[in-house]
C-alpha cells in the first residue's frame, strides 16, 4: 500500500497560494484564495483567472490524505517561510 502525506507535509514545496480539498477529498493548489460553491461541492476562482495558471490539481502527483475538516472548511493559506 503506498504512504498517503499529509498536505502541510507538501506546502514548504508548493507555491505560495492556496490549497484545498473538494468534497471528493481530491486536493488542488490555487493561486488566489477559492470560495466554496454553493450549487457543486466544488471550490471555484473569481472568474476572471485563467484556470489554466491558477489552479493545478494535486492528487494527480500526490497520494494525499483527506482532511479531517469538512470540504468547504479545507482551505489553507501557503506561504513561504
Amino acid at each position: 500500500m503506498i504512504k498517503k502525506v499529509k498536505i502541510t507535509d507538501l506546502m514548504p514545496l508548493l507555491k505560495p497560494g492556496y490549497v484545498a480539498m473538494d468534497s471528493t477529498g481530491q486536493w488542488y493548489w490555487y493561486k488566489k484564495k477559492p470560495k466554496p460553491g454553493i450549487v457543486q461541492a466544488v471550490w471555484i476562482i473569481d472568474k476572471s483567472t485563467d484556470p489554466k495558471h491558477d489552479i493545478q490539481a494535486l492528487s494527480i502527483a500526490f497520494n494525499i490524505k483527506k482532511s479531517d475538516k469538512e470540504w468547504n472548511k479545507s482551505a489553507i493559506k501557503v506561504t513561504r517561510k
